[in-house]
């Protein structure tokens, strides 16, 4: 088992209350697994290394492999997944986000359990005064969060550091901010808040 600070099981992402316990019972796939890396926005080489890791190993997958590394972005960003692929529990791309607010960066990666985004682990560093990664081998995932995006990763700018915008009083003001944008804006800080722990 690999752990680097625990990225604990929480009741709202686990809905499992009796899990099967004979040979059987309907079988729970789970095939995915998550990374979490968080830093500050001055550690930009270290974020753009494993970001370009990621689409490395993404243009592998979808073959586009071909283009210049400058391009390698652009390409993922505008491939379109087929119904086949976004349904595939074995297509080993990348998915997830960066999101920066001037403070830090945070990094949400995942992928298949023991396919690239463990390569993806292995190559990291796994401590640094600078940095922390939330990571359990052993947390599996059902299904992708962001398969929906494209195999490039999403990047989200916020113009306010987090920890201003869950303070300012009107996100709270119902129907100031879409239900959407207020959900995950406390989930980011409910992340940034677990890293700091």
């Amino acid at each position: 088992m690999s752990l680097a600070h625990p990225l604990v099981q929480h009741t709202n992402y686990l809905k499992l209350t009796n899990p099967p316990k004979t040979a059987d019972a309907k079988r729970i796939d789970c095939p995915y697994m998550r990374i979490v890396y968080s830093m500050p926005a001055s550690k930009s080489d270290l974020l753009e290394r494993i970001i370009l890791q990621v689409l490395e190993t993404n243009v592998k997958i979808f073959n586009l492999d071909n283009l210049p590394t400058e391009m390698y972005s652009s390409a993922l960003s505008t491939y379109k997944l087929t119904k086949t692929q976004l349904r595939s529990a074995t297509l080993d791309y990348i998915t997830g986000f960066h999101m920066l607010d001037g403070q830090k960066h945070l990094l949400v990666l995942e992928g298949i359990a023991g396919g690239s985004i463990a390569r993806i682990w292995e190559e990291t560093p796994k401590t640094h005064d600078d940095f922390k990664v939330l990571y359990n081998s052993e947390l599996k995932f059902s299904e992708r969060l962001y398969s929906l995006l494209s195999p490039d990763i999403m990047k989200v700018k916020l113009f306010e550091p987090l920890v201003s915008l869950v303070k300012h009083p009107s996100l709270y003001v119902r129907g100031s901010v879409s239900r959407e944008a207020y959900d995950g804006l406390i989930c980011l800080s409910d992340l940034r808040l677990l890293i700091f722990l």
